[in-house]
């Protein structure tokens, strides 16, 4: 699959504003027109908290398939209810739980794991997926999603080591290689991705590696997204 033969098309930056709220609003009105147009937006951060807005561009029956250092389901963090590092619980409150799946998670609370426990939310953790062959996660991931014709993928760099990709907002040793996270990646990427945002990318923190793998994981991505869609036509 070559990429210079995916049909991109860059309709550009997001006017964003102070408030939060309004500006997810905007995000949920671009993505709704993207998807009634029958495309997949592909969504660039930025702060996570962005996912709130675009997932709300879809029916609830969604499955969400997150990679991530952390859980961000904090109920509050520093006296906010909305922002990185709550946005997956808030995400929890509007989908069912065992809608989502995070993988490559080292970094939590325990308030944060005990919500988990108790919501059905299933989580693959850093040790997961070093002790386990790429393929076995993979088939555990799909396994887990395996109820759901739509999957919205939310990529958050700093699931990678620091090592490969330093520039991230929250840096969490011991995790993934780019490799392993590719590997993965293609195994559960088909036709029922129906939209993606890559996360938590703050260029000015190095000299441009970071910013070079997330492009790098953007259109691998996108074209093992095309690659199944046309196996099946």
């Amino acid at each position: 699959m070559d990429v210079e033969d995916l049909k991109i098309c860059d309709v550009g930056d997001l006017h964003v504003l102070g408030d939060v709220e309004k500006t997810l609003e905007r995000l949920r009105l671009v993505s709704t027109e993207i998807v009634k147009a029958q495309k997949i937006p592909v969504i660039l951060g930025g702060e996570h908290t962005i996912t709130c807005g675009a997932i709300e561009a879809f029916e609830r029956d969604v499955g969400i398939l997150s990679f991530d250092a952390h859980m961000d389901l904090r109920d509050e963090f520093l006296g906010s209810k909305l922002s990185h590092a709550t946005f997956m619980r808030r995400l929890s409150e509007k989908i069912k739980p065992d809608h989502i799946v995070e993988v490559g998670v080292r970094a939590f609370g325990r308030d944060e794991f005990q919500f988990a426990k108790e919501k059905g939310i299933r989580i693959f953790t850093g040790e997961d997926i070093c002790f386990q062959d790429p393929k076995e996660i993979a088939r555990e991931v799909d396994k887990e999603l395996s109820d759901f014709e739509k999957i919205y993928l939310t990529l958050d760099m700093d699931v990678v080591d620091p090592s490969c990709a330093p520039a991230v907002g929250n840096p969490v040793p011991e995790g993934m290689t780019p490799s392993k996270l590719l590997d993965i990646l293609h195994a559960v990427c088909d036709q029922r991705i129906i939209a993606l945002d890559l996360v938590e990318v703050s260029p000015h923190y190095d000299t441009g590696q970071t910013s070079v793998q997330a492009a790098h994981m953007i259109y691998e991505t996108l074209c093992f997204i095309e690659k199944r869609r046309r196996k099946r036509r």
